[in-house]
């Protein structure tokens, strides 16, 4: 399951989530690279070295019903190796897609992810006046 790091989480628990590797999650998450993602995951798990793994969904930008049964595959194969899963820089149109999604819609999804530029108030406000200059 996808974890949601909390002010529960103890020292220990983030030291190991610190410590723990990162997968990244393709930019299109769909048939064409969703298989390669699965066996990169199972190439980890299969190591047993940790206890934790991080799944970085900063490059993610879109995923379909492929990427999506991907995801559901890594969580079942987690589960089987008392993995735990932690979800960053999830965008939130591909939060939303997890969320409608059948299996995936029980994951909780990390909310911290890296400030875009989308985030920055100068940066709509340099849109809105671009706009009214036209």
């Amino acid at each position: 399951m996808l974890e949601l790091l909390s002010p529960s989480v103890s020292a220990q628990q983030t030291a190991l989530i610190a410590l723990s590797p990162s997968l990244s999650t393709p930019e299109m998450f769909s048939e064409s690279n969703a298989e390669i993602f699965f066996d990169c995951f199972k190439k980890l798990v299969q190591q047993k070295l940790h206890t934790w793994l991080i799944l970085d969904f900063s490059q993610t930008r879109t995923i379909d019903s492929t990427g999506l049964d991907c995801l559901a595959r890594v969580v079942k194969l987690a589960r089987k190796h008392n993995l735990q899963l932690l979800g960053l820089n999830v965008e939130s149109h591909v939060e939303l897609a997890l969320r409608l999604d059948k299996w995936c819609s029980s994951l909780e999804i990390s909310c911290q992810r890296q400030p875009t530029k989308f985030d920055s108030l100068a940066y709509w406000q340099e849109i809105v006046a671009a706009f009214r200059e036209s």
